[in-house]
């Protein structure tokens, strides 16, 4: 009876290493549908560029006569 306890505590903590190895693939491959899923589309990155060019140009104009404190570096260069 001994040996046939060892081999069933050696099956189930086999089956457990694999179910373990199971679900950590599935946690894996769960993550990277997420990560992919947050990829912005190719749409929403020229959109969201876009912004940020316009962004930036208008605090251009806006600072364009304002330097940084007791320097000749123009705000918009440290900003």
């Amino acid at each position: 009876m001994a040996g046939n306890e060892i081999i069933k505590n050696a099956l189930a903590e086999t089956n457990a290493e694999m179910n373990d190895n199971v679900v950590m693939n599935s946690v894996d491959a769960g993550q990277q549908r997420i990560m992919e899923s947050k990829k912005p589309s190719e749409d929403n990155y020229k959109r969201e560029n876009l912004l940020l060019e316009k962004a930036i140009q208008f605090a251009t104009i806006k600072h364009a006569s304002q330097l940084r404190k007791e320097t000749t570096t123009l705000y918009i260069v440290h900003a």
